[in-house]
């Protein structure tokens, strides 16, 4: 795993976190960068 896909990974797990906060926007700008993230990830697959 390359150093940029392991700081991506460390971002997904953060973004994860920032989802489960229920007040203001922060579950919907979560999604929208994990999103980003796994659009990233399948990028690099591919």
């Amino acid at each position: 795993m390359s150093m940029q896909q392991k700081c991506l990974a460390h971002l997904r797990r953060h973004f994860k976190k920032v989802i489960k906060l229920k007040h203001g926007h922060n579950p919907h700008l979560g999604q929208v960068f994990l999103d980003w993230i796994d659009t990233a990830f399948a990028a690099h697959r591919h």
